[in-house]
């Protein structure tokens, strides 16, 4: 979690309540559904700081809380989707920055995500329920992960955008990228994104916790896209602490493990 300001954290004490409000309108693909009811489920885990020391990344553990079982919603009226900009130029997943420096990163992060979820697949393939394998996916079928990777390795989409503007307000300063649940499910990153480094750099000068590898992050946020991964909690232990099901689910857990077999293997 490095790169995040205080803003990014909140302090709840015993008894407190506090409300956020989540306008999921734009990110889910209501169109193609039409009116009607909706039940929406809640995660149930919280990132928790367990220790917090100047000058190094927080350490997180997931806290799990009970929540409603769901919340039953009715959609009516106009549920026309709202075209994204440049979603109706695009021919497959190609950048759309009109910064040249900006548009060069986000190219190379897509290309180096791509071949981090490639190395991840094979690697799952040829060694299995693991160590490294059962420590970020406990119980889960090595066959089903590693079609996860696969899917992100040979993402192809005609229509979605790489973008660096930021059309959802997302980006406030602690967000690195994000991706839009509706349409062509496009991806935007955001200014932090681009202090991150390049996947050789696993080899020399960062580490997997650190977990500011580009190519990790266009990963994770392509789980989204192309898995339908959610985001259960971040930080590389604490992705090992989630059950197998939130593990399954959870984006942050194949940024770890693909950076990790990377570290492992090519360095």
């Amino acid at each position: 979690m490095e790169g995040l300001d205080e803003t990014a954290y909140t302090t709840i004490k015993a008894g407190e309540t506090v409300t956020v409000v989540h306008d999921i309108s734009n990110l889910f693909d209501f169109e193609t559904l039409g009116a009607g009811a909706f039940d929406i489920t809640p995660l149930a885990n919280l990132p928790v700081v367990v220790s917090k020391v100047a000058g190094s990344s927080p350490v997180l553990t997931p806290f799990t809380f009970e929540t409603a079982p769901k919340a039953s919603v009715k959609v009516s009226g106009d549920v026309a989707r709202r075209s994204l900009p440049g979603a109706e130029k695009a021919k497959r997943a190609v950048v759309s920055c009109s910064t040249s420096s900006y548009a060069s990163f986000i190219s190379a992060s897509y290309t180096e995500g791509k071949a981090l979820a490639s190395l991840a697949a094979s690697y799952i393939n040829s060694n299995g329920a693991n160590s490294l394998f059962t420590a970020y996916y406990k119980t889960n079928s090595p066959s089903t992960i590693a079609s996860r990777f696969s899917a992100v390795a040979n993402e192809n989409s005609s229509s979605r955008t790489l973008g660096c503007s930021d059309p959802y307000s997302v980006c406030n300063g602690n967000v690195i990228a994000y991706t839009v649940i509706s349409g062509s499910r496009p991806i935007y990153f955001c200014s932090i994104f681009y202090n991150e480094v390049a996947s050789s750099r696993l080899c020399s000068g960062t580490t997997v916790a650190s977990r500011n590898i580009r190519g990790g992050t266009t990963l994770h946020e392509l789980t989204h896209a192309v898995d339908s991964t959610t985001d259960v909690t971040y930080g590389c232990s604490a992705d090992q602490a989630l059950s197998a099901s939130n593990q399954l689910a959870n984006a942050d857990n194949y940024n770890c493990f693909s950076t990790q077999v990377y570290q492992n293997t090519q360095c």
